[in-house]
């Protein structure tokens, strides 16, 4: 249970730390695509955080009865145990959901900002220094820990991947990925507390 806090109160203070700098305007539009994808990565941190804390509060027997595509989709034994369940295990549910969400629009904001360059929108300044550039703005990161930093390798298999879709398809993607975002957000907003 302490490693979970832990993992949270780092993973969160990484989130809150990139949101800062939006909020602060320090990121130029060609850096948005390589922030989002941090920020997906720190909220798929925080989502593997919680779905393990749902495990652990839904015991070895139901564990095999729970979507975690969609938690009030799951088998009725565990909508049950939810019911009863504190309000702060409630919240951690509510969590898992919300990180669902977030992972899924921060995806789709990282495909947005490739569509955009791809498009010419706006010019990549630091195409020939990126690497130093990502190194310098989550260098932060690879002093933790935990998370796992995420290198600039891995970040450019990503952005690679990402380029390499063709514009329909990234755009279906995005499309897809933001409209899931919003069902997992209509579907959290309409949970009942009971």
């Amino acid at each position: 249970m302490a490693l979970t806090m832990v993992i949270s109160l780092v993973a969160g203070n990484s989130v809150e730390l990139l949101t800062r700098g939006f909020e602060l305007e320090l990121y130029g539009l060609h850096e948005c695509a390589m922030v989002f994808s941090q920020l997906k990565y720190h909220y798929q941190i925080l989502l593997m955080n919680r779905k393990s804390l749902i495990l652990s509060l839904a015991g070895d027997d139901l564990a095999k009865r729970i979507n975690f595509e969609d938690l009030s989709a799951s088998h009725p034994v565990f909508q049950e145990r939810r019911r009863k369940m504190s309000v702060v295990q409630k919240l951690a549910c509510d969590e898992f959901e919300l990180f669902r969400c977030l992972v899924k629009a921060a995806g789709a904001m990282q495909q947005l900002f490739t569509h955009f360059e791809r498009e010419g929108l706006f010019k990549n300044v630091i195409e020939h220094v990126e690497k130093n550039v990502y190194e310098n703005r989550f260098g932060i990161f690879a002093t933790l820990p935990f998370p796992r930093f995420k290198t600039y390798d891995e970040y450019l298999v990503e952005k690679r991947a990402l380029e390499a879709m063709e514009k329909a398809e990234l755009l279906e993607s995005m499309k897809a990925a933001f409209t899931e975002a919003r069902g997992i957000l209509q579907r959290l907003t309409a949970t009942e507390d009971a």
